[in-house]
Order: C-alpha cells, then sequence, then structure tokens
C-alpha cells in the first residue's frame, strides 16, 4: 500500500468517525430535550429504564410530530386531530412496558424517514468455504489436523431496507353516553375509547412478532409427549419437560454458540411447567398488575436458568426459547417502531361494521347521533437471525 492510498484510507476513517460524532450528538440532543420526560420525576411518573432512553426519546419525536403536522387527511380538519398532550402520555404509558421490548433490538425509524428505514443486525457465520456456510450444527466444525488450514467464522453487519406496515382500529361512541359519562363521573369517552384502542393496536405487535419467531425459529423443534410412560407418576413425567428445553437450547447453541435466557409459552405448556420442581414461580408482588403487559405475563424460572412468560398469543402445545438482545444489532428480531399512534379526524357519524337491514355497506359512515374516530399505527419489524430462536411442541 503506498502513500497515496494509505491516505485515502484515513481520510475515510476521519469521515467515518466525523458522521459517528455527528449522530451521536444529534441523538443526545433528542435526548436532552426529552429528558425531563423520561426521567418522569416532575410529572411523579416512573422514570423510564435509562437504557431505552435514545430510543424512546426518537419515538417521543416522531409522536409530537404526527400529532402536530398536518396529514393528506386532515387538511380541512386539523383543528380536530387529538392533541399531543394525549398521544404522548398513552404512548410513554404503553412502550416501556411492552414485552417485545425485552426480546427484541429497539431501532425506531427517524422523524424523517417516511416509513423507509435501514436496519442493521449482525450475525456470526460458519463458513464451509469462501461464500458457502454451514447451516447445520456441526460439533466437528473447529477440529483440523496439524497444519491444515483453520475453518473460519466470519462476523457480518448486515444492512437491511424495510418499510412499515399499518394497523387502524375505530372507536365509535354515541353522544348520550358521552354527555352522561361526564356530568355523572368526569369521564371522557373519547379519550378512554382511544386509550382502549392503543392499547389493542401496542398488544398486536407482540402477537405478529410471537407468531413470526415461531413460524420461523431456525434452531429447530422439539417434541415432548403428554403421554405419560406406564410406572412413572405425573410427577416425574412433568420434570422431563426440562430436558426438551435443555435439547432446544443446545440446538441454538449449536447455530450461535449462544445460551438461551427465556421460554415463552402457551397455556398447556405453562400448566405443565408448573407441575416441575426445577419451576420457581416469580412472587405474586413481582408480577405486576400493568394493563399493557397483560398479553406476555413472567411467572417464574425454569431450572435457574431461564425466565420463564406465559402468553395467550401462542398455541397453547407450543413454546418459544430464545436468546435476549446484547445490543441493538445483536438479537435475534428487530422492532423499529415509526408513528406510534395517531388518530384520525373525529367524524359525528356511526361507523358500519357489518351490513345491517338499511343495507349500508361495511365500513361506511351512517348519520346517526354518535362519534367515531379512527386510530392508526405504522411499525417495521424483521425476523434477523432465526438460529437464536428454537421452539418445543407438545405432542400426545
Amino acid at each position: 500500500m503506498d502513500h497515496e492510498d494509505i491516505q485515502v484510507l484515513l481520510e475515510g476513517e476521519e469521515l467515518h468517525e466525523s458522521y459517528m460524532k455527528r449522530h451521536a450528538a444529534k441523538q443526545q440532543a433528542l435526548i436532552n430535550k426529552w429528558e425531563f420526560y423520561l426521567d418522569g420525576h416532575k410529572f411523579g411518573l416512573k422514570p423510564i429504564p435509562e437504557k431505552l432512553w435514545a430510543p424512546m426519546s426518537v419515538i417521543f419525536e416522531n409522536q409530537l410530530l404526527a400529532s402536530s403536522r398536518p396529514k393528506s387527511e386532515q387538511q380541512l380538519t386539523g383543528a380536530l386531530d387529538l392533541p399531543a398532550k394525549w398521544t404522548l402520555p398513552m404512548v410513554r404509558s404503553i412502550f416501556p412496558d411492552l414485552f417485545i421490548l425485552k426480546i427484541c433490538a429497539l431501532q425506531p425509524f427517524a422523524p424523517d424517514s417516511g416509513g423507509v428505514g435501514t436496519i442493521f443486525y449482525q450475525d456470526i457465520l460458519r463458513e464451509q468455504k469462501s461464500g458457502q456456510n454451514i447451516t447445520v450444527p456441526d460439533s466437528n466444525y473447529s477440529v483440523g489436523t496439524e497444519g491444515s488450514v483453520p475453518k473460519r467464522l466470519r462476523m457480518t453487519i448486515v444492512k437491511e431496507t424495510i418499510e412499515t406496515t399499518k394497523e387502524i382500529l375505530a372507536a365509535t361512541w354515541s353522544t348520550e353516553v358521552m354527555e352522561d359519562a361526564r356530568s355523572a363521573m368526569g369521564l371522557n369517552v373519547e379519550s378512554e375509547l382511544l386509550s382502549a384502542a392503543a392499547d389493542e393496536i401496542q398488544r398486536a405487535f407482540e402477537q405478529r412478532i410471537l407468531a413470526a419467531i415461531l413460524a420461523g425459529a431456525g434452531a429447530g423443534n422439539v417434541d415432548w409427549h403428554t403421554t405419560i410412560d406406564e410406572g412413572v407418576s405425573t410427577k416425574d413425567w412433568a420434570e422431563t419437560l426440562s430436558h426438551a428445553f435443555i435439547e432446544a437450547e443446545d440446538a441454538i447453541f449449536g447455530y450461535r454458540y449462544r445460551k438461551a435466557d427465556y421460554i415463552v409459552c402457551g397455556r398447556n405448556v405453562t400448566k405443565w411447567l408448573r407441575k416441575s420442581q426445577t419451576f420457581l414461580p416469580a412472587p405474586v408482588n413481582q408480577l405486576g398488575t400493568n394493563p399493557y403487559t397483560l398479553g406476555v405475563e413472567m411467572v417464574g424460572t425454569l431450572t435457574g436458568m431461564w425466565d420463564v412468560y406465559t402468553t395467550v398469543y401462542l398455541n397453547e402445545n407450543k413454546a418459544i426459547m430464545g436468546c435476549y438482545p446484547r445490543s441493538v444489532t445483536d438479537a435475534g428480531y428487530i422492532f423499529s417502531p415509526y408513528i406510534p399512534i395517531a388518530p384520525m379526524p373525529l367524524v359525528y357519524a356511526e361507523y358500519v361494521y357489518d351490513e345491517d337491514s338499511s343495507g349500508a355497506p361495511h365500513g361506511m359512515y351512517r348519520n346517526t347521533d354518535m362519534w367515531s374516530r379512527n386510530i392508526r399505527s405504522r411499525n417495521g419489524h424483521r425476523l434477523a437471525v432465526p438460529e437464536l430462536f428454537a421452539t418445543v411442541s407438545l405432542v400426545s
């Protein structure tokens, strides 16, 4: 490498370092802007964990812009848009407690991304030869003879462009109920309905992501039979379920050299685990009653090694075993929030869900003494490293 080549290389490194410094400064400025809300002390709120401050500051900024800038559907009715003072508290109360933030790397899209963004994730490949990777566990991969060329592990940073998907729900309420609830209890029916719709959308993230992981788990599946062998007690048979999870973890380790951290179970799997002597239930006061975590709840640990969660989102006879993210790029699944909550204009009409006797078509607004408002969300997500997940299935 001559002098000119070295000069070009150094200039490239300086440009990269300059970019990284600008990016870090921009991110820190956003954190500083939202620190009062991230900390929450000023409002008597539970503080958001500091490891989430960077992505949550981007999410708050996106939400503020979504609540204030005009949208194509709202050019003539912008004054009726739901103000940020309603939507920001919704986002703050929902997002930090989502289960998917525990198992996914959070890479929010920038406010100016336009719903198309770039995600990054790292991967470790075992090369059979240049450009050809081993796709099955191989315990002899590192074995070689004296003087032989060692086999190679290669780390890559994958850059991928993805688009957001849209979720939308409608809320409808009567004028009389709104008036009576306000006068009798000081209750804002619209706020309550929209909060419930927002909860439902956020829970939908978790259900969809868990379904994608279950379908795409790349380390494989281990079957465990619920039919008890003759002469074996139910108590002793339940102990063997942990053997299935040991096998599932070994499959992950065979692909990615990572030990699993958690298990997410359907109802029947949870029931069998609770019968095991190696299952330690979580203290009741630790489980909490946060309404945004009811879809996925931590119920204890198994063999002292894996956190155990139960959920109604999975098939009752299925379980997912996975690894918690180590960083924003070292994770099996990437979640990229863009527009957390975007309420549409308020409409003085009833939203027709099904065709009725009047012949009003599905999705039509009907002129009655009712109010309707749609609420939508846009987010990106991607199963990045499937082999960081395995499944266990209960079979009869």
